[in-house]
């Protein structure tokens, strides 16, 4: 094991990974176990403190970095950028993706989603930006029944596409992040922007696809906000003769003070139960 995730490492695999191969292989194992097919001790094998420092990804294209990237992939592979930004699908889920799948007059988009049961969605694409996108991939997608053709080795054909742009890498995974990151801009909850994306909680959106960064949080709680309410109040005077916010002086206001209890302790308030015998 230990050569193994040396060798691995020497491959630029990273430990995240690696961690995952490792699941998978702890489950083998198990289940050969179970089946008498090998006997020795599962965590003998698998390496002490191996955890790796899991960093998820955060890149996500600006509205120019797409258009940019449009302009320079050829008409099928645009259209099909266009559906994954505008529908969160996944690279498997595009694929899939059917003419009859798009009602582009009430923006229902059925998702062909096949990880898990809640993957297979139907969304509503009521984003402007994002509902152009998808007028878009419908327009320039080729498929009469499948919207897309084989398109292989997808990775470095966006690798060499965004060279050409002039702009950051970016992977079929990131295309889903900025249809994350565009929905939180415009202020839609993660209770939303969750299921839309085929996940069953919020956790992956605030910790992977819609993470924030600080000057976006930023920006959002600036725009939000009303502008300062007693802006324009009025001035009261204080007891050296300045004015306040109330207008008044200070030295008319008169405080009432509750009378402090003398030797005996006060009783106002109090009740006490008396006996009917």
């Amino acid at each position: 094991m230990d050569q193994y995730i040396s060798r691995r490492r020497s491959e630029a695999v990273s430990d995240h990974t690696i961690a995952k191969e490792l699941v998978t292989l702890r489950a083998s194992l198990k289940l050969a176990k179970r089946a008498g097919l090998w006997l020795g001790d599962i965590e003998t094998l698998l390496p002490a403190g191996f955890a790796p420092d899991y960093r998820p990804r955060t890149r996500a294209l600006s509205t120019e970095e797409l258009a940019k990237l449009l302009a320079v992939l050829p008409g099928a592979r645009a259209a099909q950028v266009a559906f994954i930004v505008s529908t969160s699908a996944c690279w498997s889920e595009s694929v899939k993706a059917c003419r009859t799948d798009v009602q582009l007059d009430s923006g229902w988009v059925h998702v062909r989603g096949t990880k898990r049961a809640a993957r297979d969605r139907h969304i509503l694409v009521r984003h402007p930006a994002l509902a152009s996108l998808l007028a878009y991939a419908l327009e320039h997608a080729p498929g009469k029944e499948l919207l897309f053709p084989l398109w292989s080795n997808v990775r470095r054909d966006l690798l060499v596409a965004c060279e050409q742009a002039g702009i950051a890498p970016c992977s079929p995974n990131d295309l889903r992040r900025t249809y994350a990151k565009w929905m939180r801009l415009a202020r839609v909850p993660a209770e939303i922007v969750a299921p839309t994306m085929g996940h069953r909680d919020t956790r992956m959106v605030e910790r992977v696809y819609g993470r924030l960064s600080p000057e976006e949080i930023g920006a959002l709680l600036t725009a939000h906000f009303a502008p300062d309410c007693i802006a324009g109040a009025s001035v009261s005077v204080d007891s050296a003769g300045k004015r306040g916010r109330n207008g008044r002086s200070r030295r008319a206001k008169r405080v009432k003070t509750v009378p402090r209890g003398g030797i005996e302790p006060p009783t106002r308030g109090f009740s006490v139960p008396c006996s009917t015998n």
